[in-house]
């Protein structure tokens, strides 16, 4: 099975959404605590997941819980029940109530790791693919607590009044690997369960109960195999005309390629190799609670982002212009500018994701010979955290004067932060500077490597 937020684990704040996967607040109510726990419960064993936390106030946590633990709206271990980590300023760990600095602050769009080891008690938390305090879950190094015992379950608890959390708690669904001898959740659930086996031999399969430890195993001659453990709800297809392998996502109607290195689920790359199975949209709000207005959302063909860590990121959305869209605008002044990224498939919207938000600085009119458009500009200083991602779609490389380079995608990576490693073949550098282009029929991205410090 898959593990998504427990329905059944809510505080009244919360509802659900993407089929479980992603925990909302209420932005119909002020800032307040709402608290979700996770579908998986361990209590033994080496598990891993990770949760993305998007629009924060400064007063999110996450962490585990217990089974005697009831939701309630506080930070996630602000009691003997919950074992938590605030993820802003200042970062530290709560248990108890008690607060131990630790770790670092994150921003929206982090993506945050949590390694659970049930045979000794311990769990770790990380951000970006980097364990704080020196943590090693691999070797049991340094765990953020210690002591636990009995059932556990992942949980989070949001605050900004727009904040959600995606959770990320089955193997295909992770963007990092987990530490050696961890497992993602949904292998919690597998014990002696089935998995196939394919015999090329004989054009056929067949199936036998299988430890955790062993993996689905494709007959070389369809081209294809891979050492990763599947997801018990996925159903594995050949087709022995075109000599491939395929597995049918959970929510899709098109079946999609495996390929022979499966790694991180990572959107941006699900989309690059299935863009022909859905059709691509982007919507752009403008939030009105500040302003005691509704949130208005509008979709958007043509906008720029440039993101940069610790300096003011720029975000610019551009539209047709209406007197109405002007009254719109100017009745929300304070209001946060949010685009968000939907893939649709066979009409239904299977995916939505913010991919880019800052705060409404001013709104300009253009007047050309055939058109008219409004253009909002909008800024926010975050920092970014860290991580690797390969750079794909590359169409030009530049080594500058000073030494730095600079890459052009063809296609935006959404999950590419300032602050993040880039690695295009040799070349390997610390991410200062992204902008993303959109426009109708065309995306572009450039990343500039950062300067010396």
């Amino acid at each position: 099975m898959t593990y998504e937020w427990d329905s059944s684990r809510l505080t009244s704040r919360v509802s659900l959404s993407f089929g479980d996967r992603r925990a909302n607040n209420n932005n119909a109510m002020p800032d307040g605590y709402a608290v979700a726990v996770g579908e998986p419960a361990v209590s033994a064993g080496k598990w891993y997941g990770e949760i993305r936390l998007q629009n924060l106030s400064g007063d999110e946590s996450l962490g585990v819980v217990d089974a005697s633990y009831t939701p309630a709206a506080d930070e996630i271990g602000h009691d003997v029940h919950g074992w938590g980590f605030h993820v802003s300023y200042p970062p530290e760990t709560i248990h108890d109530g008690n607060r131990t600095a630790h770790g670092v602050a994150g921003s929206s769009g982090d993506r945050w790791m949590i390694a659970i080891d049930m045979d000794n008690g311990y769990v770790w938390f990380g951000r970006n693919g980097t364990w704080f305090g020196s943590g090693n879950p691999a070797t049991g190094a340094n765990p953020a607590f210690t002591g636990l015992a009995g059932t556990i379950s992942p949980a989070v608890s949001l605050h900004d009044r727009y904040g959600y959390a995606m959770s990320s708690f089955n193997e295909s669904e992770l963007t990092y690997t987990p530490p050696s001898g961890f497992k993602a959740f949904d292998d919690a659930s597998v014990g002696l369960s089935e998995y196939i086996e394919i015999n090329a031999d004989i054009g056929g399969y067949s199936t036998s109960p299988r430890t955790p430890a062993q993996i689905i195993e494709i007959d070389a001659d369809f081209g294809v195999t891979t050492d990763s453990p599947r997801m018990p709800a996925q159903v594995i297809e050949i087709d022995a005309q075109i000599g491939a392998g395929r597995e049918r996502e959970r929510g899709f109607d098109e079946t999609i390629d495996i390929s022979a290195d499966i790694g991180a689920f990572n959107f941006s790359a699900w989309i690059r190799e299935n863009a022909d199975k859905g059709t691509l949209r982007f919507y752009c709000t403008l939030t009105g609670g500040q302003d005691g207005q509704d949130d208005y959302v509008s979709p958007v063909k043509n906008f720029q982002c440039r993101l940069r860590s610790g300096q003011p990121s720029y975000l610019s959305c551009v539209f047709p212009y209406s007197q109405a869209l002007v009254d719109v605008i100017t009745a929300r002044p304070n209001a946060q500018v949010v685009v968000e990224m939907a893939f649709v498939v066979n009409g239904a919207e299977t995916l939505r994701e913010v991919i880019a938000q800052a705060d409404f600085h001013s709104m300009r009119y253009d007047r050309g010979a055939n058109n008219h458009s409004l253009t909002i500009a909008a800024y926010r200083t975050i920092s970014y955290g860290g991580g690797t991602i390969d750079l794909q779609g590359v169409t030009k490389e530049t080594l500058m004067n000073d030494g730095r380079w600079s890459h052009r995608c063809a296609l935006p990576d959404w999950y590419l932060k300032p602050g993040c490693t880039a690695r295009y073949g040799s070349v390997e550098y610390t991410v200062g500077t992204i902008t993303y282009i959109v426009g109708e029929g065309a995306q572009s991205m450039d990343v500039t490597e950062a300067q010396a410090v």
